[in-house]
Formats: structure tokens, C-alpha cells, sequence
């Protein structure tokens, strides 16, 4: 994975935020991001999406340490363009998914970058629009 791009859904952050199964596989990833060897970008939508699940499971304080905690990590925190809320409204109305995960499949799909994620409502999409998948589960 030399030189390439990634980039994260929530379930991939959540998994590794509250050190499920999948957290070892998305924790290497993040140090091959400090050591310059990746590149990992997060739509804002997606990191609002842990904000608010983070703020429901347990408390806004909570929710406001783990946004401090991505903050600090090598992940690239993107706003969306226009092309790219574009992009993830025609996805939403194409598949069952969230309007969230349309946004870090639009993401994918326009950064030509594999999605992290382990979450099942996107495994269906592998292949479709070209989106390429590094599977978590």
C-alpha cells in the first residue's frame, strides 16, 4: 500500500475508538500514516457521524474528547466540495445506504482511494462505481 490513499468511514474509527476486533488493523494503518507511507482522509460528515453516535452512546464531553483525539491523529478531515455532495446524493439514491456512507463512498470514488470500513451496508457496493474496499471484518 506504498503511496496510497485511504480513506475512513465512521465504523472504521468507531471500531478503533472503542478497540473492537477491528481496531489492531485500523491502529496500523494510522502509524503507516505517521510514517508518511499512506494517506488517510475522513469527510467531516463521517467525523460528525462519530461525534453524534459518541455523544449519544455516552455524553457530549465524551463525544468532544474523541473529535480532540482524531484532531490529533494523521487522518485528513475534509470538507465536502461540491462535486463531492453531488456525488454522494446520486449514490444515496442509487443504493441502500445512509446519506453518511454515500459521503465517504463519494469521497472514495472521487480521491480514487479504497474505503476502510467494516460496516455491511456498504460490502454490497464492492466493485460497483469502482469503489474498491479494505474490509475490516
Amino acid at each position: 500500500m506504498s503511496g496510497r490513499s485511504l480513506v475512513f468511514d465512521s465504523w472504521a474509527v468507531i471500531a478503533w475508538l472503542c478497540d473492537e476486533p477491528a481496531a489492531s488493523r485500523v491502529q496500523e494503518l494510522l502509524e503507516r500514516a505517521e510514517r508518511g507511507e499512506i494517506s488517510i482522509f475522513m469527510s467531516l460528515i463521517n467525523a460528525g457521524e462519530v461525534f453524534y453516535i459518541t455523544a449519544k452512546k455516552h455524553s457530549l464531553a465524551k463525544a468532544q474528547k474523541v473529535i480532540q483525539t482524531l484532531l490529533g491523529s494523521p487522518i485528513n478531515f475534509l470538507l465536502p466540495t461540491e462535486e463531492e455532495i453531488w456525488r454522494a446524493a446520486e449514490i444515496k439514491a442509487r443504493y441502500p445506504l445512509s446519506y453518511a456512507d454515500a459521503f465517504a463512498v463519494a469521497l472514495s470514488l472521487l480521491r480514487e482511494a479504497a474505503l476502510v470500513t467494516g460496516d455491511p451496508e456498504i460490502k454490497h457496493l464492492e466493485g460497483k462505481e469502482s469503489l474498491s474496499l479494505v474490509w475490516l471484518r
